[in-house]
């Protein structure tokens, strides 16, 4: 301040309309700073702690998804194995059947050669009473 009294009055700096236009601008700021500056940060914080509550709200959600797909992810790493498994369990299956089914035929045949006998018997049976 003590400099700005010579600059004017020797008109080293000549004040125009930019000048006093600054001067008001800073003057404006200043007084609402003073005055208002503690209810505005009070409003910008409220803003602030809603919106980053908000963004941690959705960052948890995508989490629990992504975590959810992880969790897919390695259930589906195991179907190959399972895949496998069956395969190997059918082809245990498949063999026990075919074993069962040798054994099947030759009980059908034993039945079908008694009840050809059978038949045989009763035929003669008859014959015989002719």
């Amino acid at each position: 301040i003590a400099l700005a009294v010579p600059v004017l009055k020797y008109e080293w700096y000549i004040v125009n309309e930019e000048t006093q236009l600054a001067a008001c601008m800073m003057a404006f700021s200043l007084i609402v700073y003073k005055q208002f500056g503690g209810v505005i940060y009070e409003a910008l914080e409220q803003d602030g702690k809603r919106i980053l509550a908000e963004h941690n709200a959705v960052e948890d959600e995508d989490i629990a998804a992504l975590e959810f797909k992880i969790n897919d992810v390695k259930a589906q790493s195991q179907i190959v194995q399972d895949a496998e498994d069956i395969k190997a369990l059918k082809i245990q299956t498949y063999q026990k059947l075919n074993e069962v089914g040798k054994i099947k035929p030759q009980y059908e045949f034993k039945s079908q050669i008694e009840k050809l006998l059978s038949l045989m018997a009763t035929e003669e049976a008859n014959m015989t009473e002719k």
